[in-house]
């Protein structure tokens, strides 16, 4: 019984995540559309909950979701490693993703990867189409990442294996994906336009809920081997954090 009712609290927590990212993106088609039509403040909406600009309300939200995410993923790993048959590698790679999550937090918050830019040939500095260029070495470096933590991820359980891959898949979907489609419409349509606006809105909500998506798949599995446990009463009851 206790397991089920983790599984049911798991599943309160991704539908009050997932209300949260539609809140957030409607309020931003909201001051886009407002500013489209002339009105680019609105009594100090725009700056707040914009999701193309930084500090602010969605940005706040992405960045605790990533570190929730992180916590997540380092009491994952410390739970591995005190299983009985406990496995060195799973436990490294839960807590090298950890440190991932702990890594982009940062990098919402403090918008890092704009500085990446600074970095590249001149030929692909920021500019019109090529505004997102820093895409590329984020890329390569999610590849290797992917590399290093196949093994890892293959000898995962279904369905955990499968939905973190479906996490990942929309998370980089959204990130490096639509920000590439970003930088054209920008360069079409301009960077103020409904249609750019629409872009990011989507762009956002998947990053968001690639986050959502990773967050249940660890919390289920967690709830799993809670329960595969001798004492899986009082461990199903124990997942806190």
């Amino acid at each position: 019984g206790s397991a089920v009712s983790l599984r049911l609290e798991t599943g309160r927590i991704f539908r009050f995540h997932l209300a949260l990212i539609v809140l957030l993106g409607v309020a931003h088609l909201i001051v886009w559309v407002a500013q489209v039509r002339g009105h680019p403040y609105l009594r100090g909406l725009n700056p707040m909950f914009n999701m193309n600009r930084e500090n602010n309300a969605p940005a706040a939200f992405s960045g605790f979701a990533l570190l929730a995410a992180a916590a997540l993923l380092f009491v994952t790993a410390r739970r591995q490693r005190l299983r009985p048959a406990s496995d060195s590698g799973a436990t490294r790679s839960w807590a090298i993703l950890g440190v991932v999550f702990v890594l982009l937090a940062f990098d919402e918050v403090m918008a890092l990867h704009e500085n990446v830019r600074g970095w590249l040939p001149a030929g692909l500095m920021a500019t019109g189409r090529w505004h997102y260029a820093w895409v590329g070495p984020y890329v390569a470096a999610t590849l290797l990442l992917g590399t290093l933590l196949f093994r890892f991820w293959y000898r995962l359980p279904e369905p955990t294996r499968t939905r973190l891959a479906v996490a990942g898949a929309v998370f980089v979907g959204g990130a490096a994906g639509l920000e590439v489609v970003a930088g054209f419409l920008g360069h079409a349509y301009g960077r103020t336009s409904l249609v750019y606006g629409i872009e990011v809105w989507l762009e956002e909500s998947l990053e968001m809920l690639g986050v959502a998506l990773l967050i249940r798949a660890v919390l289920d599995f967690d709830s799993a081997a809670a329960a595969e446990r001798p004492d899986a009463r009082g461990a199903a009851r124990g997942m806190t954090f």
